[in-house]
């Protein structure tokens, strides 16, 4: 008997495939309509996401472009003209320069606004919103300002947030705002992103625990500043305003102060 031979389990096995086979191409038959409608619904899903992704790339590209250009602004000269030989006037005028910090800022306002108003969300937009509050604020507009670092602060990336936040609260205590201002140092340092200086913040919220009259917390804060970050430029002057609020409230520091 030769080798070659099906047994009838093979020749089973067989026709069990070629039914399995024409049974399936019959469903796809039966179904083309269904599975073509499926298909072009995955096309056109994949279409739309690849649209959104574009638009979403062309308003970065927009929003980085205003910014840049608001940037220039931002960081130009301020030059003072006035008495200047016409020569050298003339050559200092040719480069982005303004007569005065007020000229400059206003333009600077100027500049990031459109950023804000038309791409508030893309990143580009985020990080002129805290330019836009850092100009207001030079310009002595603290409510604008500080408007505008909220928003920076509620949407942009955590370095940005934590830029904003810091600003806001410097503004806030220096409005004589103080709970708020705390609140809002509180709010930085939880938590505060990596390589952004927490102690001057840290230190900041002491001082407007001292300004609202709360001796006790702005103490704890200055420890806190020097035991936890005694490398800091902050945590000589921490230890020396703990001491003396030490000295006021007729307490002793911790032994590790």
């Amino acid at each position: 008997m030769s080798d070659n031979r099906f047994s009838r389990k093979d020749l089973k096995q067989q026709d069990d495939f070629q039914r399995g086979v024409t049974h399936f191409a019959g469903w796809l038959v039966e179904r083309r309509r269904t599975i073509g409608l499926a298909l072009l619904a995955v096309v056109a899903v994949g279409s739309v996401l690849a649209g959104v992704q574009a638009y979403r790339v062309r308003q970065e590209q927009n929003a980085a472009a205003l910014f840049a250009e608001g940037m220039r602004v931002y960081q130009s000269a301020v030059i003072d003209m006035a008495g200047l030989d016409a020569a050298v006037a003339s050559a200092l005028g040719e480069g982005d320069s303004f007569a005065s910090d007020e000229e400059k800022f206003t333009a600077a306002v100027a500049a990031f606004q459109p950023v804000v108003d038309q791409y508030g969300s893309q990143p580009s937009g985020r990080a002129a919103a805290f330019y836009l509050g850092i100009s207001l604020i030079e310009l002595d507009r603290g409510e604008e300002a500080i408007a505008s670092l909220r928003a920076a602060a509620e949407s942009g990336t955590p370095l940005i947030r934590a830029m904003s936040l810091y600003r806001l609260g410097t503004l806030l205590s220096d409005s004589d705002q103080h709970g708020e201002a705390i609140a809002v140092f509180e709010e930085l340092a939880d938590p505060a992103p990596e390589g952004f200086p927490i102690a001057e913040a840290m230190f900041a919220k002491a001082r407007a625990q001292e300004a609202a009259g709360n001796t006790d917390a702005a103490l704890t804060t200055y420890q806190r500043i020097a035991d936890d970050d005694p490398a800091s430029i902050y945590a000589i002057p921490a230890r020396s305003r703990a001491e003396e609020l030490a000295a006021r409230l007729g307490v002793t520091l911790d032994a590790e102060s």
